[in-house]
């Protein structure tokens, strides 16, 4: 019982990560979307590598799986932005394609009809995913 609770929680940082499962809130975090063009920006290979928890605790992706007793292997997710507007994402290995379009520090992607949005932030160079109903941000670098 005890290993289906950790399996759920980490389930519930995937779905944060993953555009497919959930829609992710924009968090205004102060970056002015005029100092970059974020559409260049985030052109490119950007990896999970970091969870904050709700109660603002941060951990890598591997901290966290270890805290949750699973294997960070298997819930690695990663995402590559094109400059035509499309977007490739894994997660555990499970491929998804959509598009994504930018609007100031947004970054708006669609994958089968779901929705997300997705915080670009110049300073730290990071693209950030807030789940609304868990409180949990995923935090992807390049």
């Amino acid at each position: 019982m005890k290993k289906v609770k950790k399996v759920s929680v980490l389930l519930l940082v995937i779905m944060c990560v993953c555009s497919i499962f959930c829609a992710c809130g924009q968090k205004s975090d102060g970056s002015e979307a005029s100092e970059v063009n974020v559409s260049e920006a985030i052109i490119g290979d950007w990896a999970l590598t970091a969870i904050q928890d709700a109660d603002g605790n941060a951990y890598t992706l591997e901290e966290y799986c270890e805290t949750q007793g699973v294997d960070s292997e298997g819930v690695k997710a990663s995402y590559t932005f094109a400059d035509d507007g499309s977007v490739v994402g894994a997660i555990g290995g499970i491929g998804v394609e959509g598009t994504y379009e930018v609007s100031d520090i947004s970054v708006n992607c669609t994958f089968d009809g779901q929705e997300s949005t997705m915080t670009y932030n110049a300073d730290s160079n990071t693209l950030t995913c807030e789940d609304a109903a868990s409180g949990m941000t995923s935090v992807l670098e390049k």
